[in-house]
């Protein structure tokens, strides 16, 4: 991709968190900044420190629920039904090589792993967009959530891509696989919404960084601390009040959102309101 061309949009910081305690939040900061500083990756983008105070294990629901929902029916061939604007090949060149990678010089397919991709937005953008420019690619989508995975593979399939671009599915945690399990190390790693939930974000972005080629380079996306005010005081209602996840969601949690005071936080952040809660987020 041409240097001079305009530069694609950059992502948006998404979403919040709840607080622990200021030296929960110190001591994991200080933790990446060990991690990170030796370390030649070039990062696209990192949003990390804000959700580093909600670090949890990935909640069940992300193996419940295929996430974020999507219809496979939406999809039109060439047309990806949500625009990932980072997974692309002149995204990739312009923010990790300063628009100067030449994919053809790589003399192979140019490998990008989707880690935590759920339902697909980041595989299904990467894919059509690999194809559209005629790049070849091998692009490898892990996920914890067999329900998602299965919705990922019929978005790429409603695609109808070339035998240029290849697009494999594995079932389980990036934190559990080494390079050889996926075919090799990888150019380009795209994890959106997923660290955060764990245990141990430092231990992800490691396994993510073992991940990659020493010139490689990492889009990561984690919540940040204001856009999701409101979404979390829910989640504390559904945890108290002892119901499956579905049917809170599904019950006791429709009919709240219709009774909301005005002033009510999660009433306020009329954005996550619509498209967080009511999708069970």
């Amino acid at each position: 991709q041409s240097s001079t061309q305009r530069p694609p949009l950059a992502a948006t910081p998404m979403t919040t968190t709840t607080t622990t305690t200021a030296a929960t939040t110190a001591a994991t900061a200080a933790s990446l900044a060990r991690l990170l500083a030796p370390c030649e990756l070039r990062l696209l983008l990192l949003l990390l420190l804000p959700c580093l105070v909600r670090a949890l294990e990935a909640p069940a629901w992300v193996k419940d629920l295929p996430y974020p929902p999507r219809d496979p029916a939406d999809e039109v061939p060439g047309q990806p039904f949500a625009v990932d604007a980072p997974s692309t090949p002149a995204a990739i060149s312009h923010y990790l090589h300063a628009g100067n990678l030449d994919f053809s010089a790589l003399g192979r397919p140019f490998r990008v792993l989707v880690a935590g991709g759920g339902t697909g937005d980041a595989t299904v953008m990467l894919a059509v967009s690999f194809h559209m420019a005629q790049i070849p690619a091998e692009i490898v989508h892990v996920d914890l959530s067999a329900a998602s995975i299965a919705v990922a593979r019929r978005r790429v399939e409603a695609h109808n891509l070339s035998g240029d671009v290849k697009v494999t599915f594995h079932h389980g945690s990036f934190l559990d696989v080494r390079p050889g399990d996926l075919g090799g190390l990888f150019d380009f790693v795209n994890s959106v919404g997923v660290v955060h939930h764990l245990a141990s974000p430092a231990a992800g972005l490691r396994a993510l960084a073992a991940l990659l080629r020493p010139e490689g380079g990492l889009f990561l996306m984690v919540y940040g601390l204001l856009g999701r005010t409101g979404v979390y005081d829910v989640q504390d209602m559904w945890r108290l009040s002892g119901l499956p996840r579905r049917a809170f969601l599904e019950g006791p949690l429709q009919a709240l959102l219709g009774k909301l005071p005005a002033g009510n936080r999660l009433a306020l952040n009329p954005r996550m309101w619509s498209r967080k809660v009511k999708q069970g987020d």
